[in-house]
């Protein structure tokens, strides 16, 4: 709302999905192959239980859970 013209971006819809594999609770938000980077923000992979946040150019693109839905809304 304060950004230049040229600097706004829309709101768009993301994609999204919530799925359960072989005991494993998956959830993501978001487009996780449109990134450069990607960090553990919650959690473990060791245990198999955490958040997975993706980000191109410093903005974040998306973020998938594995095992912890609770920590990520859509």
């Amino acid at each position: 709302m304060i950004s230049a013209q040229s600097e706004r971006w829309p709101h768009l819809a993301l994609p999204e999905f919530w799925s359960t594999q072989f005991g494993t609770e998956i959830k993501s938000v978001g487009v996780p192959t449109h990134a450069d980077h990607v960090v553990i923000a919650q959690g473990s992979v060791a245990e198999r239980r955490f958040v997975a946040v993706y980000g191109y150019r410093g903005r974040i693109t998306a973020a998938v859970a594995f095992n912890q839905a609770k920590w990520l809304e859509f």
